[in-house]
C-alpha cells in the first residue's frame, strides 16, 4: 500500500492528458491542426495536475498539517467550506463558458448602461435620437414596414419609442447601480458583464440556500450533498448557455432571479429564527423591490411570498395589536410599496400611464399595440414539449448538446429532460413526501417555516412556470425564469423524504419527536 501511494498518479495522469493534447492530430485524435478549446483545456487540466502531484510531494508536511486541521473540522465548517469550493469552481466554468462574449466585440449589448446614462443626465429617455427615417413612417410599430423600408437596420433591436423618444422597457433597478460610475466608465460596462455576475449571484444564493436547508437536517443529509447538488443545480442547463451568449435578455432574467431567490433566502432565514431578525426581514423587502424593478415577471412570485410572509407573521409572532400588525410586516414590506410607488411614477413621467413599462411601444418584430394575446392558455401544449421535450442534437465537442431550432420563433431549444433530467428526480420525490403525508409519518410534519417555504416557493415555481408556458414566444432563456426555484423545491424535498426514511428505517414508522416551535426543527427523542 505504501509502493503505490508513492507513485506520482496524478502526474502520470496529468502527463497522458498534456502528451494526447500537444500529439493529438498525431494520434489521429483531431483532424485540426490547429490548437482548439478542447485540445487547450486538455493541456490545461494536464499541466494542472502535474502541478498538483508536484505540490503534493514539494510540501507534503505541511499538507499533513492542513489535512489534519480539516479533519477537525465540525460538519457546518466543512459544509461551509466544500460550499465555497464548489461556488468558486461553478463559477470558473460560467467564467469559461462567458469568455467568447467577452472578448467578442459583436457582444455589445450596453442597454442598463444606455440608461444609467441617461439617468445620470437627469432623463428617463435615452441620450440616443431616432433618425428621421422611422420617425416619418405611417406606423414605425410594424415590422415588415420597418423591413421594406431598410429603417430596421438603422434602430437598437427590441427598444421602445413613445413621442419620438427611446426608451426602454427592460426594468431601471440594475441601471441605478451603475449611476456611480462617470460616463465613460460607463460606456465600458457591457451587458454581457452584468449578466455574468448575476449569474453568480443567483449561484451563490442557491448555495446558501442549499446550505441553510442542510443544517435543518445535518442527521439525515451527509455533508457530500452540499457540493454534489451545488454542481448539480449550478452546472444545469440553461445558466452555462446563457452566459456564453448573454445579452441585455440573459442579464434581465439573471437579475430579476438574484434579488428573488435572494428575498426569498433572508425571509426564510429570518422565519426559522426563534424569534424573527428584522433586518433579515428588511433584506429581503429590499431584495424583493430591486426584483420588482428589474424584471416585470417576477412581480406573481412576489407578491404570493408576501402574502404567505404576512400570513406565517400573523399567525406564529402574536400580531395582535394594530401597532405590531402594521410596524412588525413593514420591515419586508415597506421596501415593496416603496418599489410599486416608484416603479408607477417613472412609468408615468415616460408614457403617462402608471401600468405601461413600455411592453406596448416595443419596436419588436409583433406589433404589441394590436397583438392582444401575448399570455394565453392555449400556447401551453406546444410549450411544454418545448420546454420539456424538444429535442437536441448531439455533437463530438463539449458540452455534447445543443439546441436546435424553433421554427415557430426562430430560437434555438432543448427540452429539459435532455439537459436537466434530474427534473425528474424532483417530481419522484414530491409524490414521496405526499405518500410519507398520507401514511402520517410523523417525520412528514413540517415546521411553520417550513410550510412557509412549501407554500411560497412551490407556488412561485408553479406561477413562474405558468407564465412561461403560457407565453407566446418560446426560448430557452426563459427557462432560468423559474430553474432556481425548480432547484430549491427538488432539494427541500429530498432532505425531507430522506429524514422520513431515514427516521422510519432508525425507529419505525411512527417515532416520537419532540417540535420546538421556535427553531423550526423536528428532534428525535431517543
Amino acid at each position: 500500500m505504501n509502493r503505490l501511494e508513492k507513485i506520482p498518479m496524478l502526474g502520470i495522469l496529468g502527463g497522458i492528458l498534456f502528451a494526447l493534447a500537444v500529439f493529438a492530430v498525431q494520434l489521429g485524435l483531431d483532424n485540426d491542426a490547429g490548437w482548439g478549446k478542447s485540445r487547450i483545456l486538455m493541456a490545461i487540466a494536464g499541466a494542472a495536475l502535474i502541478a498538483v502531484n508536484w505540490i503534493l510531494v514539494k510540501f507534503s508536511g505541511r499538507l499533513s498539517k492542513l489535512k489534519k486541521i480539516f479533519a477537525s473540522l465540525d460538519d457546518t465548517n466543512r459544509a461551509r467550506l466544500y460550499a465555497a469550493i464548489a461556488f468558486i469552481f461553478i463559477a470558473a466554468v460560467y467564467f469559461w463558458y462567458a469568455l467568447p462574449a467577452f472578448e467578442n466585440p459583436e457582444f455589445k449589448f450596453d442597454y442598463y448602461g444606455r440608461m444609467a446614462t441617461a439617468f445620470r443626465h437627469g432623463q428617463v429617455h435615452l441620450l440616443e435620437e431616432p433618425p428621421q427615417s422611422l420617425l416619418s413612417l405611417s406606423n414605425p410599430y410594424d415590422y415588415a414596414l420597418r423591413y421594406e423600408t431598410c429603417v430596421v437596420n438603422e434602430i437598437p433591436i427590441d427598444i421602445s419609442l413613445y413621442e419620438g423618444k427611446y426608451y426602454l422597457y427592460w426594468g431601471p433597478a440594475p441601471g441605478l447601480f451603475l449611476m456611480v460610475f462617470n460616463d465613460d466608465q460607463i460606456s465600458q460596462i457591457k451587458d454581457k458583464y452584468i449578466g455574468y455576475l448575476f449569474a453568480c449571484g443567483v449561484l451563490l444564493y442557491l448555495i446558501l440556500f442549499i446550505l441553510i436547508l442542510w443544517e435543518g437536517r445535518r442527521h439525515a443529509l451527509s455533508v457530500w450533498f452540499i457540493p454534489v447538488f451545488a454542481l448539480i443545480f449550478g452546472l444545469s442547463m440553461p445558466a452555462p448557455w446563457m452566459v456564453k451568449t448573454s445579452g441585455i435578455y440573459e442579464a434581465a432574467i439573471f437579475g430579476g432571479q438574484f434579488f428573488l431567490i435572494g428575498g426569498f433566502y433572508w425571509i426564510y432565514a429570518a422565519l426559522r429564527q426563534p424569534g424573527y431578525s428584522r433586518w433579515k426581514l428588511l433584506l429581503g423587502g429590499i431584495h424583493w423591490a430591486f426584483a420588482m424593478g428589474t424584471r416585470l415577471t417576477v412581480w406573481p412570485a412576489i407578491f404570493l411570498g408576501a402574502i404567505t410572509t404576512l400570513v406565517h407573521l400573523a399567525k406564529h409572532h402574536r400580531l395582535i395589536s394594530f401597532s405590531r400588525f402594521i410596524v412588525k410586516p413593514a420591515y419586508f414590506a415597506l421596501p415593496l410599496c416603496i418599489a410599486v410607488l416608484l416603479l408607477g411614477w417613472y412609468n408615468y413621467i415616460r408614457f403617462e400611464s402608471v401600468a405601461e413599462f413600455g411592453l406596448r411601444y416595443q419596436l419588436a418584430n409583433t406589433d404589441y399595440r394590436k397583438f392582444s394575446a401575448p399570455f394565453s392558455t392555449s400556447y401551453i401544449t406546444g410549450n411544454l414539449r418545448n420546454y420539456f421535450t424538444f429535442p437536441v442534437k448531439f455533437q463530438e465537442k463539449f458540452p455534447y448538446l445543443k439546441p436546435t431550432e424553433n421554427v415557430n420563433s426562430n430560437e434555438r431549444l432543448a427540452g429539459l429532460l435532455y439537459i436537466s433530467p434530474w427534473i425528474l428526480f424532483g417530481i419522484i420525490l414530491l409524490f414521496h413526501l405526499a405518500l410519507a403525508a398520507v401514511q402520517k409519518w410523523d417525520a412528514a410534519v413540517l415546521s411553520p417555516s417550513e410550510i412557509w417555504f412549501l407554500v411560497s416557493i412551490g407556488g412561485s415555481l408553479l406561477v413562474m412556470l405558468t407564465l412561461v408556458l403560457t407565453f407566446y414566444f418560446p426560448a430557452t432563456r426563459y427557462i432560468e425564469d423559474f430553474m432556481p426555484l425548480l432547484s430549491l423545491f427538488t432539494f427541500f424535498l429530498l432532505a425531507r423524504v430522506l429524514q422520513c426514511t431515514r427516521q422510519n428505517l432508525d425507529g419505525g414508522l411512527s417515532p416520537n419527536f419532540l417540535r420546538s416551535s421556535d427553531s423550526g426543527l423536528l428532534l428525535r427523542v431517543y
